[in-house]
């Protein structure tokens, strides 16, 4: 049996949270193609996490950490309104927003992060086992990072969410028919 380290375990995320030697109200970890920063958590930003989410769920996981600044990465935590709402955060309530608006299903969790006397929410994005989730509802708002467009495929591209490619788009449908494909070999030689 293989042994996995659980994602929001403590030493999966003190390994996100290694703090400068220089400057201890800073971390080391930049954003990248599975972690993403947040200064804060509100429910308003909602589309905005369902796009990260499933651009990490399309490329290979990740963490979205609620609680970090932006230039230099400092560490902020969340408190009071921010905090509750993360922590009250209903994981049936927030898979069934999620699916309305991607489909499959979106495997996630989260946790409440002490880290240096500060709170800090992370959500783990579990990689699809039938990718791509795909966007079918529109939802429409001024900003664009806040929108989401029925049809669109979100992957993570270094520090970002965004559209997919063709090349990554080309592969997960190349992955998908080889899977295929090995499922039909195995039934046949039963």
């Amino acid at each position: 049996m293989m042994n996995t380290i659980d994602p929001l375990s403590d030493d999966a995320l003190s390994d996100l949270f290694r703090i400068s030697d220089s400057d201890t109200t800073r971390i080391i970890k930049r954003e990248d193609s599975r972690v993403e920063f947040k200064t804060s958590y509100s429910h308003a930003g909602m589309a905005e996490y369902f796009r990260t989410i499933a651009s990490f769920a399309n490329k290979e996981s990740g963490y979205i950490i609620f609680g970090i600044g932006n230039n230099p990465r400092s560490l902020i935590g969340l408190k009071n309104k921010k905090l509750e709402q993360f922590e009250g955060l209903k994981t049936e309530e927030f898979t069934k927003n999620l699916c309305e608006y991607f489909a499959p299903e979106i495997k996630w969790s989260h946790v409440t992060y002490d880290f240096l006397n500060l709170k800090f929410g992370v959500i783990y994005v579990y990689p699809l086992e039938q990718k791509p989730a795909v966007c079918k509802k529109v939802y429409d708002h001024p900003k664009e990072n806040y929108s989401l467009k029925e049809g669109d495929i979100y992957y993570r591209y270094g520090g970002r969410s965004e559209k997919i490619h063709y090349t990554e788009l080309l592969k997960i449908i190349d992955e998908n028919r080889n899977k295929e494909e090995e499922k039909w070999l195995k039934f046949l030689t039963k």
